[in-house]
C-alpha cells in the first residue's frame, strides 16, 4: 500500500500533507469524471461527456449471500443470509481498460437482472430506473490508494502492484434505504474533476 501510495505521490495523482491525510490530485486523465454535488456519479454518462465511447465486458452476474461479501452485506444492510446480486465488469472508454468494477445489489429488489442480463453498452443506473423502478437519489463515496493484484492485472492490462485507485460508494433511495454497493479499482489515469455549488441557506 506504502509503495502504490509512493508511486502515484511520484506520477502527480495524489499529494499527501503531513498530519492531513492523501489528497487526490488534478492530472492529465484518460477520461474523467465529473462529480456533481446533485448528481449520482455514473461511468456511461461521465464518459460520454468527456467525449469517449462507454463500454464495458461483463465477466460475471450471479447471486451471492451477503456473508460472502461481509463489507457489501453491512453497506447495503442487509442479514448475513440475503441473496445479493454481484455483477463484475471490466470499464471501457474508447475500448480501452479503465477499471475493474464489482456491483452489489439486494437480490429481493433487482432479482429481475439475473435473467436479464447486461450487454457491453447497457448503462445499469439507466435500466435500474427504468426497468425495475429503482431511483437512487443520494450516494456516499470514498477513494483511496492500493495497488493492483492478479485479477486487476488479467482485466485492466497492468503489472502486479500497479498502483490504483480504489473507489467505494453506497448509493441510497429516497427512503435513505442502501440499494447499491460498488467497489471500483481503477487506472490512477482516469482522474475526478469535482463540481461544487454554493447554498446560500
Amino acid at each position: 500500500m506504502k509503495q502504490a501510495l509512493r508511486e502515484l505521490e511520484e506520477r502527480g495523482i495524489v499529494s499527501t500533507r503531513q498530519g492531513r491525510g492523501t489528497f487526490v490530485m488534478d492530472a492529465t486523465p484518460l477520461s474523467a469524471e465529473l462529480l456533481d454535488a446533485n448528481r449520482i456519479p455514473c461511468f456511461s454518462s461521465e464518459t460520454r461527456s468527456a467525449g469517449h465511447k462507454p463500454s464495458s465486458i461483463v465477466l460475471l452476474i450471479e447471486s451471492v449471500e451477503a456473508r460472502a461479501v461481509p463489507k457489501a452485506g453491512q453497506e447495503l444492510e442487509v442479514a448475513p443470509n440475503a441473496a445479493l446480486v454481484h455483477i463484475e465488469r471490466v470499464r471501457l472508454a474508447d475500448d480501452k481498460p479503465l477499471s475493474l468494477q464489482n456491483t452489489y445489489l439486494p437480490a429481493d429488489k433487482v432479482g429481475g437482472l439475473l435473467t436479464r442480463g447486461l450487454g457491453p453498452e447497457d448503462a445499469l443506473q439507466q435500466i435500474l430506473q427504468e426497468e425495475f423502478g429503482v431511483v437512487m437519489v443520494a450516494a456516499r463515496q470514498t477513494i483511496s490508494a492500493t495497488s493492483a493484484n492478479q485479477h486487476d492485472a488479467r482485466h485492466l492490462g497492468v503489472r502486479v502492484g500497479s498502483p490504483l485507485l480504489l473507489v467505494e460508494r453506497t448509493c441510497y433511495l429516497g427512503t435513505r434505504e442502501p440499494i447499491e454497493y460498488v467497489v471500483d479499482r481503477r487506472l490512477p489515469e482516469f482522474a475526478y474533476v469535482v463540481t461544487l455549488r454554493r447554498n446560500d441557506k
